[in-house]
């Protein structure tokens, strides 16, 4: 089915208590009480567009959990939309919110309410059996722990200048001009996740890839020789055992690594998802197009962390090729 237009949402959700609370907005255009959302501007991915219109409407900073829905529906003039949702809650660690460009609040003739309400509450008070439906989904979620997932992100470096064209070590082999600015647009994706700690390899393709959010948001990128293509090769335990460990640590993280390598990765990770999950990993090579990002959302453990959901996403070059 073609999606004309595409758009993003999120049920923002704190506790107070022993209770749950969401986020709801009142539009009185429609007037109506929905989940906040809106529709995707320019060549912005999804993550990007569901951080920039919760900011927006309801002027919270947030930080995305797990996917938790997807709505599909006709608009008035006969085109299709859809719409995605996830779990989110407040961030407020200033040091991540650099990573952002400066949002403002839409004007009250969009949506001239914002109020946290309890589950029952918002129940009653949501509009459409769809959105009504999502509030369920996320219910499930949390009350399944999600807010004990943390973010595993796996970047492919951006596109980098062409072995046969280039004289110098393999190792200084530097990004393009297009590669430089898909590499910007990591940074939005890796702030719409609250990544909080980055990994890559030392090679210069790699490291330029995560150097704008490690800059914007003042986190040290922390160079790792075992994920080098030619520690790969000759040392694949210890590539392994790097890879394990990241999985493997409690904090939301996001690595940068080599194609060659990616077919290693997924197996690794295929170890810690049920087969559902594993049907959504990459098949085929390339398995990640350059500057191309896999979410993967885990309950992390010391010995057996478990993946519970996976994304994809390619940020957009600002020539105009569009994102995922």
């Amino acid at each position: 089915m073609r999606i004309h237009v595409r758009a993003a949402g999120a049920i923002v959700w704190r506790r107070r208590g022993r209770k749950i609370e969401v986020l709801l907005v009142h539009r009185p255009t429609w007037n109506d009480w929905s989940i906040p959302k809106g529709k995707v501007k320019g060549v912005e991915t999804l993550p990007e567009c569901c951080v920039r219109e919760i900011k927006e409407e309801t002027g919270v900073d947030i930080v995305l959990g797990i996917p938790i829905d997807v709505q599909r529906y006709r608009l008035p003039g006969g085109k299709r939309k859809e719409v995605r949702y996830w779990l989110a809650q407040e961030l407020s660690e200033a040091h991540l919110l650099r990573a952002r460009p400066a949002i403002k609040r839409a004007p009250r003739s969009e949506v001239d309410k914002v109020i946290w309400c309890d589950v029952r509450t918002a129940r009653k008070k949501l509009s459409t059996a769809a959105d009504r439906t999502t509030l369920e989904k996320a219910v499930a979620a949390i009350n399944a722990g999600a807010a004990e997932y943390v973010v595993k992100i796996w970047v492919r470096h951006a596109r980098a200048r062409k072995r046969a064209s280039w004289a110098g070590e393999e190792s200084d082999r530097p990004l393009t001009r297009s590669g430089q600015r898909r590499a910007a647009g990591v940074n939005a994706i890796l702030s719409a996740y609250g990544v909080r700690d980055l990994v890559t390899s030392p090679w210069k393709r790699c490291a330029h890839t995560l150097r704008s959010y490690a800059r914007s948001s003042r986190i040290v990128l922390r160079k790792c020789p075992a994920l080098t293509e030619t520690a790969y090769l000759h040392h694949p335990d210890a590539f392994a055992n790097e890879i394990k460990t990241i999985m493997c640590t409690q904090d939301s993280l996001a690595a940068c690594v080599h194609r060659p390598t990616l077919p290693a990765i997924l197996d690794i990770l295929g170890r810690y998802a049920k087969p559902a999950i594993r049907r959504r990993f990459p098949a085929d090579d390339p398995w990640l197009k350059t500057a191309e990002v896999l979410v993967v959302h885990t309950l992390p453990s010391q010995s057996q962390p478990r993946i519970v959901a996976v994304e994809r996403f390619r940020p957009a070059d600002s020539c105009g090729q569009t994102g995922k």
